[in-house]
């Protein structure tokens, strides 16, 4: 069965999958402005209602501040990313291979492409992941931004140093999980500080990273904080990163090409970037299973193929490496 909240769907996919699994689209947690106020710190009628006006002004501060920035000056004008400031990439060997990165120039190359994106709505803010492929264009899951009302949404993170606004230019058809669940954000002003290019031939065992914004991380993460609640429109999260290896590559009833890895991805990764250990982009981390009479969990993330030929058929263009990593 789903899990209710938002921009979770009520499917039945996959249909052989038994009745204690639980499928979840980790797309977005609803994160409300207020939340992180103490409940037992609101007593009486007359302070809930000042609390709500605090939140509202604060949402409506945030709202119009965003606004600004469709007719504020491009923070860089628009164009490619110059040589000196692409982020780092990895090294091609004699025999065609490619070199895995450091830590440090891993670190770099994600925090420059990805970002959290954020869907203010009448309960607070939805959240979820993106990333750059190219310098005024980013990809998500369809199902992190359907729920935008005017098709615009934004965009967060320290490479950014400001809150950006992102408008939705393409979508797939549905978001249904084993579907292909990708959207098309275009960047308004500025260009992205990196991207990312494609793998797409995964090979089981590989080491992979996922990057992204997961809600229950980001709720201890000072920054984010002063975002939500004070309008602090430079606070951005830090970026998590987890480590693990793809364990199987499945086709889904659907027909999709999928992969099941073991790095930890929760509510707010969806849309983000799985990479593999020279950067480059295997898959797009979009929903995760949970037996709970098994106490097992499974991660799941779509093939970068389809998502290459979403974006071509789109008109951006995507690079592919097809070299091996390691």
């Amino acid at each position: 069965m789903w899990l209710e909240g938002p921009l979770t769907r009520h499917d039945n996919y996959p249909k052989s999958m038994p009745a204690r699994w639980s499928t979840i689209a980790i797309a977005s947690i609803t994160l409300v402005l207020a939340a992180c106020q103490p409940p037992a710190s609101i007593s009486g009628s007359a302070e809930k209602q000042a609390k709500l006006a605090d939140v509202l002004a604060r949402e409506q501060s945030l709202k119009t501040q965003l606004q600004g920035l469709s007719t504020a000056a491009a923070h860089c004008p628009p164009g490619y990313i110059a040589e000196g400031e692409r982020s780092p990439s990895a090294a091609a060997e004699a025999d065609g291979k490619l070199s895995p990165l450091s830590a440090k120039d891993m670190v770099e190359k994600l925090e420059r492409a990805t970002v959290l994106v954020l869907l203010p709505n009448a309960k607070g803010l939805a959240t979820g992941t993106g990333f750059f492929v190219s310098p005024q264009y980013l990809i998500t899951n369809r199902h992190v931004v359907e729920s935008s009302t005017d098709g615009h949404v934004l965009l967060v993170s320290r490479m950014l140093e400001h809150i950006r606004r992102g408008t939705v230019v393409a979508a797939t058809d549905n978001s249904t999980p084993g579907s292909p669940d990708f959207a098309l954000v275009r960047l308004e002003n500025g260009q992205a500080p990196g991207a990312l290019d494609i793998n797409t031939e995964p090979t089981k065992l590989s080491e992979v990273i996922a990057a992204g914004y997961p809600g229950l991380v980001m709720r201890g993460d000072a920054n984010f904080v002063k975002l939500v609640r004070e309008g602090d429109l430079s606070a951005a999260p830090d970026l998590s990163l987890t480590r693990g290896t793809i364990q199987s590559l499945q086709s889904s009833s659907a027909g999709t090409p999928i992969i099941v890895h073991t790095a930890s991805i929760l509510q707010g990764n969806s849309g983000g970037p799985l990479v593999d250990a020279c950067g480059l982009v295997v898959g797009v981390n979009t929903f995760i299973a949970v037996d709970q009479q098994q106490s097992g969990r499974v991660s799941y993330a779509i093939q970068a193929t389809p998502l290459g030929t979403f974006a071509d058929r789109n008109g951006t263009a995507i690079n592919r490496d097809r070299r091996p990593c390691g």
